[in-house]
């Protein structure tokens, strides 16, 4: 019961840890008391009277006080119709839905649309399913094939990404498996023919794909998985053991832990390349566009210029031969008061004299 209670505690402390509330506790006691002691420090008078007016003053405060700790409370939980918790740089939100494939793909729908998502962003679905016999408790897989039992309908997420992980099948039931119905499962419709085949179950994996499809690609989407039981809630070591099922999960975090962090770093690096990729596009059309002005071009002589600097740009051996860049020739024409040109034949003729330059 104590540790139930300390869980909730933590869970609430973890939940406000980025608000205004934890501090809003800490310094309007300090505040108030560091007031009052400099007030009186002040002051000659009753002490008695001392006393009555500081309660007095507590009265009328802790009210207000609590009222606007209130509502941040309220106005925190209205902010979800889940848990959610984020990091401290507010990279990676968790949120805690529940086994139910219409919660799931719910939360999907709410976060992805308060902060729509970009294309470096991930939306991973981390949770514990049933396994075949052959899959032992605690395995995480990363499943490559998910398919809705109720209806037969199936989806292939891209895994392009390297990972440590056994990937599996999945089929989402629309309620829990136990062991005979899962076995008839196996045995009528899923690796029949192939009884080393990886098959996973769980409830809500296909919904949350069909939902995330709306705001992610299919590579953006991953679904990882953990073993806790063979279709059965009555095995011996998970009977009855919500703490045996914790520590199953735990453990399995710290693996999956590590991937979302290989993919943090992963993501900080394609965004600085895309940063530069974009610097570079900026020059070229700033380029293009000077030597459109200066050759009397039409928007088709643009065209033709930018993708003449893009493949000089790109071409290591004309670089390393020592000839100048597009700016240098820009110069070198200048210099030679051929620019600006004098009018738009002249123009033309000079882009050709580029074109056999670059090519």
């Amino acid at each position: 019961m104590t540790k139930r209670v300390m869980g909730s505690v933590r869970a609430e402390l973890l939940k406000m840890k980025h608000t205004f509330l934890i501090p809003f506790h800490v310094a309007v006691p300090v505040i108030i008391a560091g007031f009052m002691l400099f007030y009186y420090r002040g002051t000659i008078g009753n002490p008695m009277g001392q006393t009555m007016a500081y309660f007095e003053l507590i009265g009328i405060g802790l009210p207000f006080v609590v009222s606007i700790v209130c509502a941040g409370n309220i106005g925190l939980e209205e902010q979800n119709h889940f848990q959610v918790f984020s990091d401290e740089n507010n990279q990676i939100q968790i949120v805690i839905t529940g086994a139910s494939a219409i919660a799931a793909a719910t939360a999907v729908a709410e976060c992805s649309t308060r902060r729509e998502p970009d294309s470096g962003d991930f939306l991973i679905n981390y949770g514990s399913c049933a396994g075949r016999k052959n899959i032992p408790v605690g395995t995480v897989s990363l499943c490559n094939k998910l398919t809705q039992t109720v209806d037969g309908r199936t989806f292939y997420p891209d895994i392009l990404y390297r990972h440590p992980f056994e990937e599996a099948e999945l089929y989402s039931f629309p309620a829990v498996q136990d062991r005979e119905s899962f076995q008839q499962f196996l045995d009528k419709d899923a690796g029949a023919g192939d009884r080393r085949k990886e098959i996973l179950v769980d409830m809500e994996a296909a919904a949350i794909y069909q939902a995330g499809n709306y705001y992610y690609a299919p590579h953006q989407m991953l679904f990882l998985k953990v073993v806790t039981d063979h279709g059965t809630t009555q095995e011996p070591q998970s009977a009855g053991s919500g703490e045996h099922f914790s520590q199953i999960m735990d453990r399995a975090a710290e693996e999956v832990l590590t991937f979302i962090r290989q993919l943090l770093t992963m993501q900080e690096k394609n965004s600085r390349q895309e940063s530069m990729q974009e610097a570079f596009r900026s020059q070229v059309e700033e380029q293009a566009k000077l030597w459109q002005e200066a050759l009397h071009g039409s928007e088709t002589m643009k065209a033709q210029i930018r993708q003449m600097i893009l493949y000089h740009s790109l071409c290591e051996a004309k670089e390393a031969s020592g000839k100048q860049t597009m700016s240098g020739w820009y110069r070198e024409y200048e210099q030679a008061g051929r620019l600006p040109a004098k009018d738009k034949r002249e123009g033309k003729r000079i882009l050709e004299e580029l074109r056999a330059r670059v090519l």
